[in-house]
């Protein structure tokens, strides 16, 4: 089983914070695959982007600040062919941030593009790019994952990587300031998954545990505490972890023998512990057995079992959660089965899936053309994006 995990506005003039995801992050080893044997999904805070089987690039959704690697900053309502430097190497994982993007090579570096006003492209500048630029100072990475703004990286032989804003304490490097170039997080040297959060970031390692750092309002260090740490801190009894996730103010874990944990914020029940109090401690997820895949969004979650179901909880104001549920729903329940789904990504707002025809689909908000069905509409139920 791989070993880590992956996160759109009520408005748009409000814009909250994202995560990662993902991303997620939203993005790691599993998303370390060879493109011409299996697609790679990923979702940014208000953008999407898919590689095909054929090595091509698609993005659309927002592209105020070149997230979409396309050469401009024109927004996409469908899919359209990103711009990729003819020196770039083949893509292997991609994550996205809030406003920008990171890709993995085959090579072992990491390009980015997007918005770089804390440093998250990690080139030492704080310029914008609208095109993939190399992400400095990194060699022989296998892992990658993209917040807010902030981005991590693993290393071949375990050694974990930090950029971009760190008002939280979020880069793990003692409160020094925004990391325009990446640097190695100090006290990690075995790390095999990692998960960037709005402001926070998880790192799992070779002993199936978990270290935290960052912001922790909400809980969401899972240290029982919510102040902030700007070090990774050991979140206590929670052993056998496989993989992790984290959301705006939220954070899963998936366990060896299938069952999800989660902590952190819950205002919209993304927990899914059939309540909306805020956990400081790692919980059980209620309903939920034979996980293989978890995700996170800006406040709702995401897991897939070992028969491809899919199960979703957590806020859905706008539909992220694939299913037609009035405000949130507390409790993981399937995405209608009618749709054989493969792959899943958490953008802040809304999800991507893949089917098993390798068709991509989307749900949850369309104001910026994430969902890339050109209609700008909030959509319920997962839609095919524009071919």
């Amino acid at each position: 089983m791989v070993r880590t995990a992956d996160k759109e506005p009520e408005d748009v003039a409000m814009r909250p914070v994202f995560c990662a995801f993902l991303l997620v992050a939203m993005f790691s080893t599993l998303l370390a695959v060879d493109p011409v044997r299996q697609p790679i999904l990923a979702a940014g805070g208000y953008h999407s982007m898919f590689l095909d089987t054929n090595g091509v690039l698609w993005v659309w959704g927002c592209n105020a600040s070149g997230q979409l690697g396309d050469g401009t900053t024109i927004e996409r309502d469908v899919p359209f062919k990103a711009k990729l430097p003819p020196e770039m190497p083949r893509i292997t994982a991609l994550a996205g941030g809030e406003d920008f993007t990171l890709a993995l090579t085959a090579l072992g570096t990491v390009w980015a593009c997007g918005l770089n006003d804390a440093g998250q492209l990690g080139n030492g500048t704080t310029n914008n790019s609208c095109v993939f630029i190399p992400v400095r100072n990194l060699t022989k990475i296998v892992s990658i994952a993209a917040g807010q703004k902030h981005a991590l990286a693993i290393a071949q032989m375990g050694e974990a990587w930090s950029w971009g804003a760190n008002g939280h304490g979020q880069l793990g490097n003692n409160d020094k300031p925004n990391g325009l170039l990446p640097s190695s997080i100090p006290g990690i040297t075995n790390a095999i998954g990692i998960a960037a959060g709005g402001a926070h970031s998880l790192v799992l390692t070779r002993e199936d545990i978990v270290w935290s750092f960052g912001k922790n309002e909400s809980g969401q260090l899972g240290n029982g505490i919510t102040q902030d740490s700007s070090h990774p801190t050991l979140i206590p009894n929670l052993m056998n972890i496989q993989m992790v996730a984290a959301g705006q103010d939220h954070s899963l874990a998936l366990k060896e023998d299938g069952t999800v944990w989660s902590w952190g914020g819950n205002i919209y029940g993304q927990l899914g512990h059939d309540a909306t109090q805020d956990t400081q401690r790692p919980a059980m997820v209620s309903n939920l057995k034979g996980i293989r895949w978890i995700g996170a969004g800006y406040d709702h979650s995401v897991a897939m079992d070992e028969q491809n179901i899919v199960s979703t909880w957590g806020d859905n104001n706008l539909g992220q959660l694939g299913r037609k549920v009035s405000g949130f729903d507390t409790m993981p329940t399937p995405v209608n089965q009618a749709i054989n789904l493969t792959v899943i990504r958490c953008g802040g707002y809304h999800t991507l899936f893949v089917d098993s025809s390798d068709r991509t689909l989307g749900s949850g908000n369309d104001y910026f053309g994430q969902l890339g069905d050109w209609s700008h509409k909030d959509r319920f139920r997962p839609v095919p994006t524009y071919k």
